[in-house]
């Protein structure tokens, strides 16, 4: 199946969507290093638990321009956790899912989230 683009998931996801992390890696900065964390050079993404209170399927219960809230529960009146849209370089986007990679400011990815939409 052909990728989707970044306008493609800012119209798809709308409240009621259900979405579930099902994969994160994130990098570590190499030893040594000192400064500025933004500048660090990182290791390889290595494959991480997904926080507690990230994992199951999720709802989204709003969105706006700049990125949507999930809730386990969207009846108790919460918004959730937060989720910006990413840049188009960051993000990889199917009919299964998507993908997004968060880099430092000098290009070193630090954290990739993969998440399935639920039927």
């Amino acid at each position: 199946m052909a990728n989707k683009t970044l306008a493609d998931l800012k119209r798809d996801i709308v409240p009621g969507t259900k979405l579930a992390q099902v994969e994160r890696y994130e990098a570590r900065p190499l030893p040594g290093q000192s400064g500025d964390i933004s500048t660090f050079k990182y290791g390889p993404l290595v494959p991480v638990a997904i926080p507690e209170k990230l994992q199951g399927t999720r709802t989204v219960t709003y969105k706006d321009t700049t990125g949507f809230y999930m809730n386990a529960t969207p009846e108790d009146g919460k918004r959730g956790s937060y989720l910006n849209y990413p840049k188009a370089s960051e993000l990889e986007y199917t009919a299964e899912g998507f993908t997004v990679t968060s880099y430092t400011a000098t290009g070193y990815p630090w954290l990739k989230m993969v998440y399935k939409i639920i039927d």
